[in-house]
């Protein structure tokens, strides 16, 4: 008994959440989809929301009214709450400058038994998604700038090499020579990719490669 009341004590002194607090929903939700940064600003909110006080001031069918001061504070906030479509919003405007919500609305929200955040309070680019889709985006204007650029090249040789019959053979040669290059390009990363040790034939180790001359014997003396 000794050792559980030290224990709670330990919790409170040094701000580690109750139990309750590790299996809420809302905090669980929040390390699913936010960040890792953002969920360490979502998280010091949530925590702090449980040392504020609040009491209901006023009701209009599903709209709610309450205020809220933090301990030690004298600071008074307004939330509002309609539990018809989960919307709620708090005097300090924190979720509309920084994104995400506040310790007063967090309050609110648990103790009228909301267990998720609502959708219109998650921003999109504070979830982990947001930085896959904005890689995804980055690789794609990439590859497309790449594309632009060697059209750009080949238009150049095609639109010159179609004034006589020499440049148009000259253009057509090279142009294959390249795509045979490119292939076999993509042929050996796709081997290095897969662990194929591409140094070696598989037969005679001792094998030069084919882009570097042969070694010779020294002559004798």
């Amino acid at each position: 008994m000794l050792s559980a009341e030290l224990e709670e004590t330990f919790r409170c002194n040094n701000g580690i959440p109750s139990s309750s607090a590790k299996s809420s929903g809302i905090k669980k939700q929040a390390g699913m989809v936010y960040t890792r940064k953002i969920f360490n600003l979502f998280e010091s909110e949530f925590i702090a929301s449980l040392a504020v006080k609040m009491e209901e001031v006023g009701c209009d069918g599903t709209l709610r009214k309450f205020e809220l001061n933090e301990e030690g504070h004298k600071r008074v906030y307004i939330v509002q709450f309609d539990s018809s479509n989960l919307t709620i919003t708090c005097s300090c405007q924190m979720y509309e400058s920084m994104g995400w919500l506040c310790r007063h609305a967090l309050r609110v929200s648990n103790v009228k038994n909301v267990t998720q955040i609502p959708a219109q309070y998650i921003l999109k680019r504070w979830t982990k998604d947001a930085n896959n889709v904005e890689l995804q985006v980055k690789e794609k204007s990439t590859v497309t700038l790449r594309r632009n650029s060697l059209m750009r090249k080949a238009y150049g040789i095609i639109s010159k090499g179609a004034e006589s019959t020499t440049g148009s053979e000259i253009a057509l040669q090279k142009l294959t020579e390249a795509e045979e290059l490119i292939e076999k390009n993509m042929k050996k990363l796709s081997m290095r990719d897969s662990g194929v040790n591409t140094s070696s034939s598989g037969g005679n180790k001792n094998q030069p490669l084919s882009d570097e001359p042969p070694v010779l014997n020294p002559a004798g003396v």
